[in-house]
């Protein structure tokens, strides 16, 4: 059974995953309606899910339904981080050591203990 039939509910499935959400390329071929996947179709696809908020990596969707995709909500943490690993240059390399310095862990896991507890 499909996890999602409507771009809306894959939205919401997104946001419930924790803003990223791996899913195969037959699970977006279906959602969009399509028989086969083929340039228009993937590139129908990443509009629609941008139209919806979502980035997915590869940026360059695959063609293959039985390859997968990584689907990510535009505007969080996770999208940044996305950023951050595919814009080469310096600048990102400084934000990448931020994101994973011994203290932004630690910082992160006082706000689990926060949140979670």
């Amino acid at each position: 059974m499909a996890r999602f039939s409507s771009y809306d509910e894959l939205s919401d499935l997104v946001t419930k995953s924790g803003n990223v959400l791996t899913v195969t390329m037959a699970e977006l071929r279906d959602v969009n309606g399509s028989g086969r996947l083929g340039p228009y179709v993937v590139e129908s696809i990443s509009k629609a899910l941008a139209s919806k908020g979502i980035g997915h990596y590869p940026a360059d969707l695959p063609q293959n339904q039985w390859e997968s995709a990584r689907l990510f909500r535009r505007g969080s943490a996770i999208a940044d981080l996305y950023e951050l690993l595919t814009n080469v240059n310096e600048e990102g390399d400084d934000k990448i050591r931020e994101y994973t310095s011994d203290d932004a862990k630690e910082r992160l896991s006082k706000v689990r203990k926060i949140v979670c507890y």
